[in-house]
């Protein structure tokens, strides 16, 4: 689960507080057989930890506690590209200690397309990973056309969902999406 920590505009704190809802919503759906870690990013990236973490009961109530300390950045600046970096080094870390086989490796981006990205072909950089990346856009104003997450969406054969309702049927819609998309892909 990556979550976009930028300042990219005035509703970026209302979108922190709806992707830490949707987080939090996204590690209760998980199985104890599924795998997690969870990725913070801004101009800096931060993973919970070095590598992915078994989803049980305990394990999902310490990182629910760890995203109520998530706060928004001042940077206005994301380093999408460091982030997927960090955590594909968590995916390797696991496979290595054989944590994890990594053959379904399936990432919830939440973020906003209303921030700055250096990143020149992030599509192609992400199917290399091996990653199928679901793209929550908690976007209030704006359509999701030809964005980074889009495109990393189609690369991936993943999905780019835009999400306007914050309220929690909104959020309930993100962790809908995802179950669907995991029960046909796993």
């Amino acid at each position: 689960i990556l979550i976009d920590a930028t300042t990219g505009d005035a509703s970026s704190a209302a979108r922190l507080v709806s992707e830490v809802a949707a987080a939090k919503e996204l590690l209760s759906a998980l199985s104890y057989w599924s795998f997690f870690n969870i990725g913070v990013y801004s101009s800096t990236t931060r993973m919970y930890g070095q590598t992915l973490q078994r989803a049980s009961s305990d394990n999902v109530a310490a990182a629910q506690a760890y995203l109520d300390t998530v706060a928004l950045s001042t940077a206005e600046f994301s380093n999408l590209k460091g982030m997927f970096s960090a955590l594909y080094t968590s995916l390797k870390q696991s496979e290595q200690n054989g944590a994890t086989s990594n053959c379904h490796n399936i990432v919830a981006l939440l973020s906003s397309t209303k921030n700055s990205y250096d990143w020149k072909d992030p599509a192609q950089d992400v199917h290399d990973m091996g990653l199928v990346v679901l793209s929550y856009v908690f976007d209030f104003d704006e359509t999701v056309q030809d964005t980074v997450f889009k495109q990393m969406a189609c690369a991936t054969q993943g999905q780019v969902v835009q999400i306007k309702d914050t309220t929690p049927a909104g959020i309930d819609e993100v962790v809908d999406k995802f179950a669907d998309f995991a029960s046909i892909t796993i």
